[in-house]
């Protein structure tokens, strides 16, 4: 992201996927904030209801709500169930509840 140019010809929508309340492992609380002042025309509703799917299935993707015995890479949300015997590598977002991690 940090080599995209941002010459202001609506290439690309600055967005933000964030949970309210900081509930992180529940999927319903994540809301989509435009983050700039104005939209470009292709930016419709049938954009914007794409854009969330796309990032909800990253975030399904992301929370982990059992026993691991390990992870390798990428980055997790760990539920109040989750147990890790150990992570490699790897960017731990959020703990919630007693999730424990070795």
């Amino acid at each position: 992201m940090m080599e995209m140019s941002d010459r202001g010809n609506g290439a690309f929508v600055r967005v933000e996927f964030i949970p309210e309340d900081n509930k992180y492992d529940n999927l319903e609380t994540y809301r989509l904030i435009v983050d700039q002042p104005d939209t470009p025309e292709w930016w419709t509703e049938n954009v914007v209801n794409r854009t969330k799917t796309f990032l909800r299935e990253i975030i399904k993707r992301m929370i982990i709500s059992s026993e691991k015995k390990c992870l390798i890479g990428g980055q997790y949300i760990l539920t109040k169930d989750a147990r890790i015997g150990r992570c490699v590598a790897v960017n731990v977002v959020a703990m919630s509840g007693l999730s424990k991690s070795a």
